[in-house]
């Protein structure tokens, strides 16, 4: 057990290491535990290694030119995905690596250690990657059908007030039936088309 004499020496010795006071040291030192970052948040990634932050905005720019979000509610999930499938890809790579390691020295058990632990990291990725995926496209799908649902209740209204001024005001149109609309709207397309002759 340790003297009070030498607690107050540790004590003592502890004030004078206080780890790095300037910007520079404190980055530095933040980047001491940096290796992977296959668990890392985008922040902390993208601040460890401003080369994969260069890569991972090329990565992105490729995806939203082909599933980009067409509204912003969207750009979150987006984001998610984005970023899930760019570290599933890393995570790829270096299991790829750990196994051709492994197979060069096979039997070190070191290595066979460090390419489980990246093949382990990999299906961890991957099952957050299709459900990043998942989540996205469900809710793209859903704002697309709410789109589509708006597109044709304007494009009913508008053949409504066209009927309106082309046959005038018709005691339908105030109904809440929704069977009686469709049989408006039905006896307006046939009017259109010329299959029965327009009301007086």
């Amino acid at each position: 057990m340790s003297t009070p004499q030498q607690i107050q020496a540790n004590q003592a010795n502890a004030k004078k290491s206080t780890g790095p006071r300037s910007a520079e040291g404190k980055a530095v030192s933040a980047r001491n535990a940096f290796t992977h970052g296959l668990s890392a948040t985008p922040e902390s990634l993208f601040a460890n290694s401003p080369a994969l932050a260069e890569e991972f905005r090329a990565f992105a720019a490729a995806l939203r030119a082909d599933y980009g979000p067409q509204v912003a509610a969207l750009e979150p999930l987006f984001d998610r995905m984005v970023f899930a499938q760019f570290q599933l890809k890393r995570a790829q790579s270096y299991e790829t690596r750990a196994e051709i390691d492994m197979m060069n020295d096979f039997g070190n058990p070191e290595l066979e250690k460090r390419w489980m632990r990246f093949a382990q990291m990999r299906l961890r990725l991957s099952r957050e990657a299709a459900a990043a995926q998942k989540d996205y496209h469900a809710l793209k799908t859903y704002f697309a059908h709410c789109e589509a649902v708006q597109e044709s209740h304007r494009t009913r209204a508008q053949a409504d007030r066209q009927f309106q001024n082309a046959f005038g005001p018709d005691p339908l149109l105030a109904q809440t039936n929704p069977k009686r609309m469709d049989d408006l709207f039905d006896r307006f397309q046939e009017a259109l088309a010329g299959m029965i002759p327009p009301r007086k």
